[in-house]
This record gives C-alpha cells, structure tokens and sequence, in this order.
C-alpha cells in the first residue's frame, strides 16, 4: 500500500460526551487557545475485515499491534481514498492511497481487492476541527451506522472528542481529563457492528 504520510508516531486519545454539550465543549477548547483549523466536514468511512473479524477481535482484545483498514470520502464527493491504520500500543501513523473508482461501488470492489477483506460497516458523521500549537482536535457529531451502501441508518446519542498530538503535550491531557472529561477507550468500527449484533 502507498505510504502517502511519514510515519511520525502520535498519541491519540478519545473522549465520549453528550451532543447538549457540543457547545459549550467548543467554547470551552476555544477559551483555551484553540482556533479553527479548516471548515468542517461530512466525513464518511466504510470499514474493511476479513470474513474472522479479526481487526474487531483485535480491538476489543487491546493487541499492542493492530491494523484496521477503511475507504474515507468527505462530504458529497466521489474522491475515495483507502486508509490503514497502524496502531502500536498506545501510538500510531496511516497510511493511505488514492482508488481510482469514481462511484462508491467500484471504490469498494477496489479496496476489496487490494486488502482482500470484505467491507463490513459504515459510519458518517459531522466533523470540526481545531488546533492549538501541535495539537488538533475534532469534534464529531450526527454520528450514525448503517450496512455498506446501505440507506437504514443508526443514530449514535454521543459524541466524540479526539485528541492528535506529540507526547510532550500529555500534561495538557491530563489536564483535560482532570477538567472536562473521562478518557475512554472508543472504536466507531466497534461501535457500528454492535448497533447491527455483528460482533
């Protein structure tokens, strides 16, 4: 798979709230330096597994090494890239590569064959976005599940906080965690398959 970012390890962490809190959650993070980093986006994810499930299996076990692949397109658009995602430990990088399907079926069957694992679930939720010195979050609401290419959707009642940054910044974390949140382990892959019973 073509390695399109370099491989600069980040720590990433998740936090879970409630959408009444969506706004005072931006003014809090804008209060505390962070600015807008670009318009916000529809984002849009359909996740890929082999037919043992072993990317979830992988997940819910906690395996330091693990490696999760999905299709990722924004908004309306028919530009879909297919991702990997490498997480080691409590780090991680990404992959990802242009497919050159430009309808969401063919996109799929691409990714289906470099992979070969089968599309399993999908997601689409409202994302913004904001940065302070090196550190990016983004906040994602609307957050629903549906089968691939399917339109019977799931609405998810929280949202979700994730935090991008080096590991120098942990006392900033930590600091959250004291202020505003609890950390959480959270997966939207997960999440979409037990809202179908699929694991």
């Amino acid at each position: 798979m073509e390695k399109h970012l370099s491989k600069t390890l980040r720590q990433e962490k998740k936090y879970l709230f409630h959408r009444q809190r969506l706004n005072y959650i931006e003014q809090k993070l804008i209060s505390m330096g962070f600015k807008v980093n670009h318009d916000p986006n529809f984002v849009n994810n359909i996740y890929l597994d082999n037919f043992f499930n072993s990317a979830a299996i992988e997940s819910i076990e906690g395996d330091a090494i693990r490696e999760k692949f999905r299709i990722r397109w924004y908004n309306n658009s028919n530009s879909y890239t297919l991702e990997s995602k490498i997480r080691l430990s409590s780090s991680g990088y990404k992959n990802k590569k242009k497919l050159y399907g430009l309808l969401l079926n063919d996109a799929v069957k691409e990714a289906e064959k470099i992979t070969t694992r089968h599309s399993i679930i999908q997601n689409q939720y409202f994302r913004r976005y904001y940065i302070r010195d090196d550190i990016r979050i983004t906040l994602d609401s609307q957050l629903k599940f549906s089968l691939p290419k399917s339109n019977i959707y799931k609405n998810y009642k929280f949202c979700v906080m994730e935090i991008k940054y080096n590991t120098e910044f942990q006392p900033f974390c930590d600091q959250l965690n004291e202020n505003l949140f609890q950390l959480t382990k959270f997966s939207k892959y997960l999440e979409g398959l037990k809202s179908f019973n699929l694991v």
